[in-house]
């Protein structure tokens, strides 16, 4: 997902998925800034930063991101296949085990 779609859908204060309840009215203002910035390195430093904080603050624990899921070990258990990449049902670590 880009950095734009994920921002404004799950952390700005009136983001209908803010699971994580980031209510920062600066913040929004900075993804606005980082919207409204035309040249391409300007806007990459806004978004540095604004992840930079996320980092430091945020509620997100995130493994690490990838197109999809090629292969699990045989002590994971209860992934799903066939689910495509970037849905809700895709990449469900909230339903797998370890056997």
């Amino acid at each position: 997902m880009p950095i734009e779609s994920h921002i404004s859908q799950r952390l700005l204060t009136d983001s209908s998925t803010n699971a994580t309840h980031w209510r920062h009215r600066d913040f929004d203002a900075q993804y606005q800034q980082a919207q409204s910035t035309k040249d391409p390195r300007a806007r990459a430093a806004v978004y540095e930063r604004m992840q930079r904080r996320l980092h430091a603050e945020g509620g997100f624990l995130v493994w690490g991101f990838a197109d999809w899921i090629v292969g699990t070990a045989r002590k994971v258990a209860g992934v799903r296949s066939g689910a495509p990449a970037n849905t809700l049902d895709w990449a469900r670590f909230d339903k797998v085990w370890l056997r």
